[in-house]
């Protein structure tokens, strides 16, 4: 079989989404043909390889030569996978370098496409939140995000992009969409509940919009005494503060959930005790108005029903099966959302159509051979 290494500076943490998605395409890779090994480049000197099977190995990159077990493996490969970082991290860097002193074919992620609009909503975050200092300081770096993804563009011999964006700044150029593993999303029978219940995965960055679920659940309360809904946030309680503060300060923590992060069987149990997921609500704050949504098509694996912006970047198949929202700032009106869930007459039969679309549709497998392709032209 042969061989590649993907590197990243993603921490190895099996509840993030993104963790997901790197095992999720050397997995893929690995079913058409391609096995790989993850090196997790951090900050620091010690980065991690992981191989196919799961185990992980301690790697120091101080004085890493060509002579050294790391370097013996890459040699091996035909390609160097890399998902997209400041050229800034000098570990990271070092590793570029290495793949190309090794004279590998560089094959460039940019998960999100231009990824500077990311910075710009975390400005505006970190402003409103009164943190001028992290503000201003990343205004000032923005630009050299630009100037980072140019530089390692020019250095690659493919650049793959997750976005519905047409208009790349360069050449060698293939756009996918985000996949999803089957397997760790799997369908699930919906447990019975008395209540609606609404569940958000996520990291709980500004552009999940989050905060609009919230403020909306706080007007529905208002005007029912008995409160039908009930939202469960999972992620980490402190990416998740600010909404934790928001809930305690409009009173209606008896009505929200934060359970931390969950994985496995705990995230299972939790995606089937839920009615309807939230899908990104605040992508218009990056200016993200048509995007490769990854949550969205995990849900749809999982065969839920969905609260989705109406600028989603997923197929008309799910989204006219969605109850849409706005993008914009406005609270989630939960009065409609509860009389669209109650005029759906069969949930069994849409949950499980949502499901086999997702399975005919958003594999990795189909993504990840459209790169492959490409690599064995080059």
């Amino acid at each position: 079989m042969k061989q590649f290494i993907y590197i990243t500076m993603a921490p190895i943490d099996e509840s993030s989404g993104v963790y997901k998605k790197i095992i999720a395409q050397v997995n893929a890779f690995n079913r058409l043909g391609y096995e790989g090994k993850v090196l997790f480049v951090r900050d620091t000197s010690t980065a991690y390889l992981r191989s196919i099977d799961g185990s992980t190995e301690k790697i120091d990159l101080t004085n890493i030569k060509i002579k050294d077990e790391l370097s013996r493996y890459m040699v091996s490969c035909e390609f160097c996978y890399v998902r997209f970082e400041l050229l800034r991290h000098t570990y990271y860097r070092k590793m570029i370098c290495l793949c190309k002193r090794l004279k590998l074919k560089i094959v460039s992620e940019i998960p999100t496409y231009p990824p500077y609009q990311e910075s710009i909503a975390r400005i505006k975050a970190s402003w409103s939140r009164g943190r001028f200092f992290r503000a201003l300081k990343t205004l000032i770096g923005t630009p050299l995000v630009f100037l980072d993804m140019y530089i390692m563009t020019i250095n690659s011999k493919l650049v793959v992009i997750i976005a519905d964006n047409k208009k790349f700044l360069f050449s060698k150029t293939i756009r996918v969409e985000n996949g999803i593993d089957l397997e760790k999303n799997p369908y699930h029978v919906k447990e019975e509940n008395d209540k609606i219940n609404i569940i958000a995965v996520s990291n709980f960055s500004i552009w999940n919009g989050y905060d609009r679920a919230i403020s909306g659940l706080a007007d529905y309360v208002k005007d029912h005494k008995n409160c039908n809904i009930h939202l469960t946030m999972v992620g980490d309680k402190n990416a998740g503060a600010s909404l934790i503060q928001q809930t305690e300060k409009l009173g209606i923590q008896k009505y929200v959930t934060f359970t931390g992060a969950l994985s496995g069987q705990d995230l299972d149990k939790a995606y089937a005790n839920a009615d309807i997921a939230l899908g990104a609500l605040g992508n218009h704050r990056r200016k993200v108005f048509a995007n490769s949504s990854l949550k969205a098509k995990e849900y749809s694996s999982r065969g839920m029903l969905m609260i989705l912006s109406d600028s989603e970047g997923i197929e008309k198949e799910i989204l006219e099966k969605s109850f849409l929202v706005k993008s914009n700032d406005t609270p989630i009106d939960f009065n409609q959302v509860e009389k669209w869930y109650n005029t759906i007459t069969n949930r069994t039969e849409l949950r499980e159509f949502i499901h086999s679309f997702a399975v005919r549709y958003y594999a990795w497998d189909v993504q990840i051979s459209k790169v492959i392709t490409q690599i064995e032209l080059i």
